[in-house]
């Protein structure tokens, strides 16, 4: 038996990118920072080209992106 508290305790966290045409994929991410590390880069590219959204990406946040 597995124990539910074990499987739940880190998740597994992967990011979708897709490039042009090219099969979309899924790349792992090692954990929260390193995915906050990411989309803050991907929100600061976003900013320099739009109106710029001031988002805070505390983790459950990141876990709707």
């Amino acid at each position: 038996e597995i124990e539910e508290d074990a499987v739940l305790q880190e998740p597994l966290i992967y990011l979708h990118r897709s490039v042009g045409s090219a099969e979309p994929s899924y790349l792992p991410v090692a954990g929260w920072e390193q995915l906050s590390c990411i989309l803050t880069e991907a929100l600061d590219g976003y900013n320099e080209l739009h109106s710029a959204m001031n988002l805070v990406l505390f983790q459950e946040a990141m876990q709707h992106v």
